[in-house]
């Protein structure tokens, strides 16, 4: 082809680092056009009835707050008083979907620096964690807490509030989500309010109908191998029929973590004893970490603290319990099935947790809260998906709507109730988060 002029290889060379310079200012320019369509600390300081404190930096979050927003007790009438909610936010580098993780406990954890959700990673996403209202520090400064407040409709009215406080800084859509409790509220806030976000994700959270809802004993008896299952009921009978020995070993350890039991220790000691199945396929317990035979009172009142934790109902555990008091009142619970435990429980009065109602306070369960949940499931739910685990008696009260294809619901092969979609089947997984990078607009992404 002949040689090059050296005149117009000269221009061609000038002409291409003007080029590469061009590419690296529109890159420059987008990045910071994107930069600036994230909210500001000055920005978030403006709006109404919002305190802000900055966060140290996380991976992959260069920009994290713990916000307080004022909260109503009562969003129907405020005269009532407020009260501020925790709310920590921790921002991408640049705009991302927004998941809003609605808590159903304390939101303390969340203020780690190496705290990630699941789905902040995969999608990725800005990461919003709010605390559930009347877990401490979010709550009333009372000596005794207005009960009457805590109820599924004002929780999701104090998500309603905070999303439209912030969603206007962040244009992208929106995903709510949470694990067991935070899963309910995650469900009812979307029952509520259907448009607030995009897509609902929930983990391990269960609709229940009454404060004893009696499908779990039907799962309990079905649950897993039959030989583990007998191998922990037989256990739950040597502890039963072990005599004073026991009882007075239980006493021991419980004295050591300095817990204390306002039913007395004997009744502590049975229910403890009968939540012993239910914990123990809850948390994906071994078959192989049962006690065997001879072991001593020591191991075995030590076994069944790492399984029921000798604190679950104890004082110090159950005083006041925001949890229990919802559970007695709107999200329902369940009890425990005596039938293949004979002549061995004597000491309880009953096998629910209507003792802990909190003192001074009637607690009656209204059906309808839950009842409407539903109601919301089967004929308007859009954009829900649902994991639940096979063995967790929590997955007993699953959600169940078949008739709605618009909520989806995934059971992990011998999950417990710490499944997450990664612990779901190949084929599961990877439909999971293709329709939800769908429903979230990710680029590259379809639904099916």
């Amino acid at each position: 082809m002949g040689r090059e002029n050296p005149n117009f290889a000269a221009y061609r060379s000038a002409m291409c680092s003007k080029h590469v310079l061009f590419q690296v200012l529109i890159v420059f320019f987008i990045s910071c056009s994107l930069r600036a369509q994230l909210p500001s600390e000055q920005t978030l300081a403006r709006l109404p009835g919002l305190k802000l404190e900055e966060l140290p930096p996380a991976p992959g979050f260069p920009e994290r707050y713990l916000l307080w927003v004022r909260q109503p007790l009562d969003h129907g009438d405020t005269a009532q008083g407020f009260f501020w909610q925790r709310v920590i936010l921790s921002l991408r580098p640049s705009p991302s979907p927004v998941l809003f993780v609605t808590e159903g406990y304390s939101a303390e954890y969340a203020l780690s620096g190496s705290y990630t959700y699941e789905l902040s990673d995969s999608l990725p996403a800005h990461q919003l964690v709010v605390e559930h209202r009347f877990f401490a520090p979010s709550a009333p400064q009372r000596p005794t807490l207005p009960w009457e407040y805590l109820t599924v409709a004002q929780a999701a009215a104090d998500h309603h509030r905070i999303i439209r406080l912030l969603r206007p800084l962040f244009p992208a859509p929106w995903v709510s989500t949470g694990i067991s409790k935070g899963g309910q509220a995650a469900l009812f806030h979307r029952s509520l309010y259907p448009h607030d976000v995009e897509a609902t994700v929930g983990y391990v959270c269960p609709l229940n109908f009454s404060t004893e809802d009696r499908r779990v004993y039907d799962f309990l008896d079905q649950v897993g191998e039959q030989e583990c299952r007998e191998a922990v009921r037989a256990f739950q009978r040597r502890l039963l029929a072990g005599g004073s020995r026991l009882v007075a070993e239980f006493r021991r350890q419980a004295r050591k973590q300095r817990l204390t039991y306002a039913m007395g220790w004997d009744a502590a000691y049975e229910l403890l004893v009968l939540e012993y199945s239910f914990a123990f396929w809850q948390w994906g317990f071994s078959c192989a970490s049962i006690p065997p035979q001879d072991a001593s009172p020591g191991r075995l009142i030590a076994h069944l603290d790492s399984v029921s934790s000798l604190d679950w109902v104890s004082r110090e555990n159950f005083g006041n319990d925001p949890f229990i008091y919802q559970a007695l009142t709107e999200i329902g619970m369940y009890g425990y099935d005596t039938t293949y435990l004979p002549g061995l429980v004597h000491h309880l009065k009953s096998t629910t947790f209507d003792f802990a109602c909190p003192e001074g306070w009637t607690c009656t369960f209204d059906p309808r809260v839950m009842q409407r949940v539903q109601h919301y499931l089967e004929t308007e739910a859009e954009n829900i998906l649902l994991i639940y685990g096979e063995y967790d008696p929590w997955s007993a009260t699953a959600v169940d709507c078949p008739g709605n294809t618009d909520v989806r619901v995934y059971y992990a092969p011998g999950g417990s109730h710490t499944v997450r979609i990664p612990d779901l089947a190949p084929d599961d997984r990877r439909e999971a988060m293709r329709w939800l990078r769908w429903r979230m607009a990710i680029p590259g992404s379809s639904g099916n």
